[in-house]
């Protein structure tokens, strides 16, 4: 099978060429709500509508906490996705987003957003949050923060709960609040705030120089939407790799505590050092991945930000890569291209699916050998593009 796979991913222009319509094809039942919208107005007059973007953007945010708190969670997909992409309009224009430049970054089958745009353009009103109770509304604000989930989130509003200080105080529930989630509720708003791209390249810099102090062969990439060359990003997405780690063994064992000579224990120290972060700002921390929040040293004004490092195998490096930058369409789609062939396409590899189909892993010794993203794309015989291309405004017009 392994040789199979090595002869797909040779042929690279015919699939190229084949799958080009395919992997854009629009489902007209996914886009009757967005063709129904813009039915009801003529050309000139459409052109005319805005919605504000911070109604906007908190819109999206509750709707999907709202939908992640409902049976069906599908469509929270959708409203993540429209998120991700009106952030950097909403930064940009500072007010009223005209719906043009929203058609330009969402695409016409994301249903439940064009849906909830049109009712708040036309009626002005949020009919999930406004249907919603008081507890309910506090079960929404939960979700959002980081560490809940739904089952606390809608525990702690049973119990009485209703705002984030009384939820950072509150001791007589089922659950005790750790520190790991009281720094997420004292820092949620920090959290939410997007990082402008001037702000991301003074991270860039310091980073460079931590990473470098902890190891000068430890490598690193920024990943999301930096790298994309977006000009906002929602949390600082770091991979780091190193030689002294090639490839994920089979039989790694899972180790928690992170030792002071280890990679990321010296990753750690370098950070601690340069003032980005504290320790007692760690949400948590592991050999091979680190949640934190930092913050540019020597300004007490400074926003915290959540920092995410993950220790990459050399040999899983362009998988890391690929899905960290997202954005999370052309993910997804590169996803189901590699299902529809009957292979799992993960953060660490490619290759057959594993017999359990509720399983992301990949079937050991079927690894389609990628050497880098463009060895990626062209087994699964997706057009390339560059990680600046990777925005949906970027490559809709190329499939």
């Amino acid at each position: 099978m392994a040789t199979q796979l090595a002869v797909a991913c040779s042929i690279r222009s015919l699939n190229t060429v084949r799958s080009f319509g395919h992997f854009g094809h629009l489902s007209p039942q996914r886009t009757k709500e967005y063709n129904g919208f813009k039915r009801g107005y003529n050309a000139a007059d459409f052109a005319k509508l805005s919605v504000d973007g911070d109604t906007l953007t908190q819109g999206l945010r509750d709707l999907l906490s709202w939908r992640a708190l409902t049976a069906d969670t599908t469509k929270g997909v959708d409203y993540r996705d429209a998120l991700n992409a009106i952030l950097p309009l909403a930064e940009e224009t500072k007010g009223q987003i005209p719906l043009t430049d929203i058609e330009e970054v969402i695409t016409p089958e994301n249903s439940v957003t064009w849906r909830f745009i049109r009712t708040l353009v036309e009626d002005g009103k949020i009919p999930e949050m406004e249907q919603a109770d008081d507890a309910m509304k506090a079960s929404i604000l939960f979700n959002r923060v980081r560490g809940f989930g739904k089952v606390r989130a809608l525990g702690f509003a049973e119990d009485g709960v209703r705002t984030l200080d009384e939820l950072y105080h509150f001791k007589d529930g089922k659950w005790p609040i750790s520190d790991a989630q009281k720094l997420a509720i004292e820092f949620h708003e920090d959290m939410e705030r997007t990082i402008p791209r001037t702000e991301m390249q003074e991270f860039n810099v310091l980073l460079k120089d931590a990473f470098h102090k902890a190891d000068p062969n430890l490598k690193y990439t920024i990943m999301g939407s930096y790298r994309r060359g977006e000009n906002v990003s929602q949390d600082v997405d770091v991979v780091v790799w190193h030689e002294s780690y090639p490839k994920k063994e089979k039989d790694e064992k899972r180790v928690h505590k992170v030792k002071p000579d280890s990679m990321m224990g010296k990753i750690l120290t370098s950070l601690f050092n340069a003032n980005i972060v504290e320790e007692s700002k760690i949400f948590s921390k592991g050999p091979k991945q680190v949640f934190a929040l930092a913050r540019l040293p020597n300004d007490p004004n400074a926003v915290h930000r959540q920092l995410n490092i993950r220790f990459c195998p050399v040999q899983s490096l362009p998988f890391m890569l690929l899905s960290g930058t997202g954005d999370d369409m052309l993910y997804m789609k590169m996803r189901k291209r590699a299902l529809n062939k009957g292979w799992m396409l993960n953060d660490l590899a490619l290759g057959e699916r594993t017999l359990d189909t509720r399983s992301s892993a990949v079937k050991e010794g079927t690894e389609v050998t990628a050497d880098s993203e463009r060895d990626v794309f062209e087994a699964l015989g997706i057009p390339y593009l560059e990680p600046t291309e990777r925005s949906y405004s970027k490559y809709k017009n190329r499939f």
